[in-house]
């Protein structure tokens, strides 16, 4: 058994936790798969973890299946993506399934009505933890807080779509190395 082929149960478990326990989309998965790839398994230097979710955003698809596919890949290659693909979509196919089943029952439910609203104050309170730690190594100079401050004027005003605003950060970035002569390898 080779190296990488080792990686894949490991991917797979690590992606059917984020898959168990992200709800609330893309986003939302951001803290968990920051606590899961960067601190529990050191798969990925947490600025790699940013630019692969950036990266992940812009590809069409589920955000959580792209970069579940990247980090897998990037990992064990083909078959890691593959272990890391499979883990992320087995819970949510399987809850989604008995959810399906038992819809009518439970929507009406004032328990379920109530788990909903704590999972998403959750869901907000580990989108601003994660906001918080990533945008200290992404905010790291003037430029930077420059791109910050428009992309987020830019979104809450102008409701610009995520894809045009990274795409547009993307190349100010490389306008600013190259008017700057910063080109780093």
């Amino acid at each position: 058994m080779d190296k990488a082929s080792k990686q894949y149960i490991p991917l797979y478990l690590a992606f059917l936790r984020l898959g168990a326990f992200t709800f609330g989309g893309g986003l939302a998965m951001l803290p968990l798969l920051r606590q899961e790839i960067v601190e529990r398994n050191h798969w990925v230097e947490e600025e790699e973890l940013i630019d692969m979710y950036a990266l992940a955003q812009c590809a069409p698809g589920i955000i959580a299946v792209n970069t579940s596919t990247y980090v897998g890949y990037r990992i064990a290659g083909v078959g890691g993506a593959f272990a890391a693909v499979l883990g992320q979509i087995t819970s949510p196919m399987c809850v989604i399934t008995i959810i399906a089943a038992l819809f009518q029952h439970i929507t009406d439910s004032v328990l379920f009505q109530h788990a909903l609203a704590g999972i998403g104050a959750m869901v907000c309170v580990l989108l601003s933890n994660t906001v918080w730690t990533m945008g200290k190594k992404s905010i790291r100079d003037r430029f930077t807080v420059l791109v910050f401050i428009a992309a987020f004027a830019a979104g809450m005003l102008l409701h610009l779509p995520i894809l045009l605003l990274t795409l547009c950060g993307g190349a100010a970035g490389i306008a600013f190395a190259g008017m700057t002569g910063r080109w780093r390898a």
